[in-house]
């Protein structure tokens, strides 16, 4: 993996198949083995951040938002990690959007 600030490539630890990045800095991949990480330190002064971390789940398609982290499972199941923040990269718990959209008031109440 790369990271590219400014005119230089920086070679980054990991061996992640797909990744993708957010805001303020958070970034999430997923290996070979559909295991999903993020990457955790990104600031400003230090672009490369510090490690990878490694997030509950197993998804082979991973994509980062302003409100959390969005997945695709295997067998093409949708899911979304709420709790996911700067100070907690790894978020709190995965959703399946199928199950959220059968149950309005879950969806509300889990939401707000």
């Amino acid at each position: 993996m790369f990271n590219r600030p400014g005119r230089s490539w920086y070679r980054i630890d990991g061996s992640l198949m797909q990744i993708d990045s957010g805001p303020f800095g958070m970034v999430y991949g997923v290996n070979s083995g559909r295991y999903i990480f993020c990457r955790t330190g990104i600031t400003w002064k230090n672009p490369k951040g510090s490690k990878w971390r490694h997030v509950p789940g197993r998804l082979k398609y991973v994509s980062a938002g302003l409100l959390g982290l969005w997945g695709v499972t295997y067998h093409n199941y949708v899911y979304f990690r709420f709790g996911v923040s700067r100070r907690n990269p790894q978020g709190i718990v995965f959703i399946d959007i199928y199950l959220l959209q059968k149950r309005a008031f879950f969806k509300v109440t889990f939401l707000f």
